[in-house]
């Protein structure tokens, strides 16, 4: 592209004012002469000169047509902010410097923040098992024909973690969703995060290939899938086959795995137009401030969410819990 030039764009130079030789053998050097011509070969360019042994002397040259003059001297100023904590303190982290100014950070943080909302720690589980003590006779899915109470979706739920639980799946695992979308789909879900495992799910209309590379990075320890698609997916991973409906002997009381807000609830895979799939881990709380307290959305007892995005998108989260974790229904 000829709209930037072709090495970099911001360039950072420190200099001494010591007497520094160079030489090459058979070759006369001597000291660059220093021309301005009024212009800017670069975005951004930085020269640091050592005035002494306590102080540092800077230029900053700068492209007129990108950027304005306040700007700049900003960045300068945010640059010596951060050259004088390292300085102060040269053991601190990177994500300890502070690149704001008390006003700046006041006006970020103030009125250009907008209201915030206070989600608690509160963890998947514990938000849907609310919404099931509040409504437990209220519709929480469609499926076609059928329609499941939150009451009934809850024991689904609770029998499939039990049966999760005794194949050894817990708290900081990590299981694949391979089902296609309806009631027993909805119950897999919760169920995983109710052993407190965190799931991924696999899109039956993916690629082999492509399922199998992301039960993979996910590092799997259960596949909860149905006998149809069971097939589709080996590994090294232990495959659990079956629905809700074949676990009727089992207690379908709330587990009570404690769980918080840090604890992973989920593993989501870009789509991988920029080369391979790469997997991003989201929190209970990451999921239930989605779809708490913002204005983007109606959230409710009274809304319908139509289950439309496909399950590996990052919007499936929002249809899904938006619903649930409200007393809503999901269809």
């Amino acid at each position: 592209t000829l709209s930037r030039h072709p090495l970099f764009q911001i360039c950072l130079g420190l200099e001494s004012d010591g007497e520094a030789a160079f030489a090459l053998k058979g070759v006369p050097t001597g000291p660059v002469e220093k021309v301005s011509n009024g212009s800017a070969k670069f975005d951004l360019e930085f020269f640091l000169r050592s005035g002494d042994a306590k102080s540092l002397r800077a230029t900053v040259l700068f492209a007129a047509d990108l950027f304005d003059e306040v700007t700049v001297r900003r960045l300068a100023t945010a640059l010596g902010e951060v050259l004088v904590q390292v300085l102060d303190a040269p053991g601190v982290r990177l994500s300890g410097l502070e690149v704001l100014s008390g006003a700046e950070r006041e006006l970020l943080t103030g009125p250009w923040a907008g209201t915030t909302a206070d989600v608690g720690d509160g963890s998947l589980v514990e938000r849907f098992e609310e919404q099931v003590a509040r409504f437990p006779e209220r519709v929480a899915l469609v499926d076609g024909e059928r329609s499941i109470t939150y009451a009934e979706l809850n024991t689904a739920a609770n029998r499939w973690a039990r049966q999760l639980s005794s194949y050894g799946l817990g708290r900081g695992d990590m299981a694949g969703v391979l089902l296609e979308r309806g009631a027993d789909f909805a119950a897999a879900v919760i169920a995983v995060v109710k052993t407190g495992a965190g799931y991924t799910l696999l899109d039956p209309d993916f690629p082999d290939e492509r399922l199998r590379s992301a039960a993979t990075d996910a590092g799997i320890g259960v596949l909860v899938t149905g006998p149809r698609l069971a097939g589709r997916l080996e590994g090294p991973w232990r495959t659990v086959s079956c629905a809700p409906g074949e676990l009727g002997h089992l207690p379908g009381e709330n587990l009570g795995v404690e769980l918080t807000g840090d604890d992973t609830a989920c593993l989501m895979f870009t789509s991988g137009s920029t080369g391979r799939p790469k997997g991003i881990l989201s929190s209970h709380r990451n999921l239930v401030s989605t779809v708490s307290g913002q204005s983007y959305g109606r959230f409710g007892s009274g809304e319908v969410f139509l289950q439309c995005s496909p399950v590996s998108w990052d919007a499936f989260s929002l249809e899904f819990w938006g619903a649930l974790l409200h007393g809503g229904i999901s269809v």
